[in-house]
């Protein structure tokens, strides 16, 4: 008998514990990091011409990663104004890295717009990115969504692509 009362209260505890996990682990709207398919990041500056790309896709089974640098304001006709380095075959395990942090940093709630009207003269960015059917967009001006993961998955792509040129 009391064996029982004992299993009953560990089964209950454990329920409860269960349905807490659920309420505050869950985010509900079923992103996965392992759902990423497409990840693009622009951030450019009109001033100094520069801009940087970055992104990491999955397309017919084959990951790439790229990075596009470019500066218009150093371009003349007889040079390349961008600087591509692109890799192919990045282990999937890298797109889903990726994943995790956007889905831990909660794109699904991020604004469409940032944008800071006390500065005339900065970056601008925009990002793009799909889960399976689901897309998010978002862009703004020397304003980004707090936490936002883009340095640390920039630096992800930027040792996936530049440990390729060595």
């Amino acid at each position: 008998m009391k064996k029982s009362i004992l299993y009953t209260m560990i089964t209950v505890v454990l329920v409860a514990l269960l349905g807490a996990c659920m309420s505050f682990c869950y985010s509900g709207d079923g992103l996965n990091g392992e759902d990423l398919t497409f990840y693009q990041y622009h951030i450019g500056n009109g001033y100094s011409g520069q801009s940087t790309d970055y992104s990491i896709y999955e397309k017919d089974g084959v990951v790439t990663a790229s990075i596009k640098e470019c500066n218009f304001l150093m371009m003349r006709e007889d040079t390349i104004p961008c600087k591509e380095h692109v890799v192919s075959n990045v282990p999937r395990e890298k797109l889903t890295e990726v994943g995790k942090l956007l889905v831990d940093a909660k794109i699904q709630k991020w604004e469409r717009d940032y944008y800071d009207p006390d500065v005339f003269d900065g970056d601008n960015w925009s990002m793009s990115v799909r889960f399976g059917d689901k897309s998010y967009d978002s862009h703004g001006y020397m304003k980004w969504p707090k936490d936002a993961p883009f340095y640390e998955i920039n630096s992800i792509i930027g040792k996936l692509c530049m440990s390729k040129e060595e």
